[in-house]
């Protein structure tokens, strides 16, 4: 026979444990974006937040958040551009 408490528990350790590996799995294509510090976040996020609870919504802003070029790499690509174009 199982008790009020015992059930109280396993709903307790449902929220705290499964929860925060849902939103961990839900959210990786923004904190992939974050970490990598893309040139497009914001697109990476809100593509995740508005279309990411369908399948095809999440794999495209994981691979958005993947393919997007880093902020250090696209400043460094743009600082080649401009001196090859200002010394000819």
């Amino acid at each position: 026979m199982i008790d009020g408490a015992t059930q109280t528990y396993s709903v307790w350790h449902y929220v705290i444990f499964v929860f925060p590996v849902f939103f961990a799995i839900y959210f990786l294509p923004t904190i992939v974006s974050l970490c990598r510090d893309s040139t497009k976040k914001g697109a990476v996020i809100c593509v995740n937040v508005l279309l990411g609870w369908t399948l095809v919504g999440w794999i495209v802003s994981l691979v958005m958040a993947l393919s997007y070029e880093r902020k250090s790499d696209y400043q460094l690509k743009m600082a080649a551009l401009s001196k090859i174009i200002n010394n000819p």
